[in-house]
């Protein structure tokens, strides 16, 4: 006669099961807040999302964190890597940030200014929160290993 619950690879493919349903989710809930701030461009329209958004994140964040986990390959990122992240992720947000101020001001609007102000500090934040996830999972793994291995 089988017990109850789940056995291992069961648990597992819940487990993954519930990952990529995140990873949907998340994905929508962005895509719904960038095209309504598109649209109309007010953040109160896309508000509840905006929420959901960041409260799954910050979660999705915390738990990583406190598991140790920051890449796939469960070692660490170089500098360059959150270099990189860093200017790809607020290259894209600059492109939409260009294409939001356009669509607001119009097409005679000279937007590269604040376009280039925008792309400098969203890389230097990034870049920033990059170094310090980085940092604080370090922290948790020199945590983990010193109580595993007393």
């Amino acid at each position: 006669m089988k017990g109850k619950g789940l056995d291992e690879r069961q648990r597992q493919a819940a487990a993954r099961t519930g990952a990529v349903s995140f990873y949907v989710m998340f994905i929508l809930c962005a895509a719904v807040i960038l095209i309504k701030l598109a649209g109309k461009g007010r953040l109160e329209d896309a508000s509840g999302e905006t929420v959901i958004l960041i409260a799954g994140g910050i979660v999705y964040l915390a738990g990583c964190i406190k598991s140790g986990i920051w890449t796939r390959n469960g070692g660490g990122m170089t500098v360059w890597q959150m270099v990189l992240g860093s200017i790809v992720c607020s290259g894209l947000f600059s492109v939409l940030f260009a294409y939001i101020i356009v669509q607001k001001a119009g097409e005679n609007a000279v937007v590269a200014k604040y376009v280039a102000i925008f792309f400098v500090g969203a890389a230097i934040l990034c870049f920033i929160c990059l170094y310090a996830l980085e940092k604080a999972v370090e922290m948790r793994k020199r945590k983990q290993e010193e109580k595993y291995f007393e």
